[in-house]
């Protein structure tokens, strides 16, 4: 297998994409046909307002999905102490969630993925024209997005998306919990995708048939505190893995109050230099661990 990685703060959220939740704020089940609608009108009103030039759909999905627009991809990471950091970084009177998928190999030896960026259409398009994923063969697939990383935040996260149909409840599948049969929206509720989670109280373990499989480790909110802070210390902090954001703004900032006060007080040549120094200082700075409050 193939594992990836992700943290809710909440215990209680399932994994599931922004699209989904976004969808079940009015109400409803909705099946792929419903989401793939939904997909598509999100696109083309993006598109109609200026965004997309020269992109594929899929490159489109994912730069709306860096800026938290509702798409059916969904944040994982290769880093398992990454995905603990994003369980632990809010929400401390909540317990948190990490999330481990195993990933398994198709039928080819090969583990299930996609390029966003290689057809200007979906490749889970009904009819598209590369034609990667039939119907069928797409409510079925859980798959890794292997582009290069459009965001300096993937990189920092070691980031990738995964990415598949909508998880219906199939004949044969033995989903029960307690003696009782799950529906196909309480299982959307656990996880959009085609991942088989071994429940306590499940009739039956995991079967070879599903394209990946699920566990989960609760974080009580009393050990959040503390595992921002030894996550710290091994360099796993909001500047490190957001790198874009508020690390630049200090860093930006910092810097231009350091130097515009040097070089006020200096004469020109001297000024130069001291906001040299001064750069490589916030620069460090920014890039060091927060401290531990007292």
């Amino acid at each position: 297998m193939r594992y990836r990685f992700r943290g809710h703060a909440d215990s209680s959220w399932g994994l599931s994409s922004t699209l989904y939740r976004t969808l079940i704020t009015v109400g409803g089940d909705f099946d792929e046909a419903a989401f793939s609608r939904a997909e598509r009108a999100v696109l083309r009103q993006m598109r109609l307002e200026g965004l997309g030039r020269n992109m594929s759909d899929g490159e489109l999905l994912m730069v709306l999905q860096h800026h938290a627009a509702p798409t059916r991809l969904i944040d994982t990471t290769y880093a398992p102490r990454v995905a603990l950091y994003f369980a632990v970084s809010a929400q401390d009177r909540t317990d948190g969630r990490l999330f481990v998928v195993g990933q398994r190999k198709a039928s080819s030896g090969r583990y299930p993925s996609t390029r966003l960026g290689d057809s200007k259409e979906l490749p889970w398009k009904a009819g598209g024209a590369k034609g990667l994923f039939t119907p069928a063969l797409w409510r079925e697939s859980v798959v890794s997005v292997d582009d290069p990383p459009l965001d300096p935040r993937i990189v920092a996260q070691r980031g990738r998306f995964l990415v598949g149909g909508m998880i219906r409840r199939l004949a044969g599948d033995g989903l029960s919990l307690d003696g009782q049969n799950l529906s196909a929206e309480e299982l959307r509720h656990i996880t959009t995708l085609r991942i088989m989670f071994p429940l306590k109280g499940a009739k039956k373990p995991a079967g070879s048939k599903w394209p990946a499989v699920g566990w989960t480790i609760r974080v009580p909110a009393e050990w959040k505190a503390e595992l921002r802070v030894r996550l710290g210390a091994s360099g796993v902090t909001t500047d490190h893995l957001f790198p874009d954001y508020d690390g630049c703004r200090r860093l930006a900032a910092y810097v231009a109050i350091q130097a515009a006060s040097a070089y006020s007080s200096l004469d020109r040549p001297k000024g130069a230099r001291a906001a040299a120094q001064v750069l490589a200082a916030g620069r460090a700075w920014a890039e060091a661990p927060p401290q531990r409050s007292k």
